[in-house]
């Protein structure tokens, strides 16, 4: 994760897109929930599942 102004821009070792969102607090735009759900499905993360 970095910095920049009021956004930041995450990346992880392996995805090769990077997520750049507002700051704590802020509502994620329509776009930007889009794209994050893009990356969860193609990197097939499971959030919140427990999967015993």
């Amino acid at each position: 994760m970095r910095q920049q102004g009021s956004h930041k821009i995450f990346t992880k070792d392996g995805i090769t897109e990077r997520i750049n969102l507002q700051s704590e607090g802020s509502k994620a735009k329509g776009y930007q929930v889009r794209q994050i759900r893009k990356i969860l499905t193609t990197y097939k993360f499971n959030i919140g599942r427990s999967d015993e």
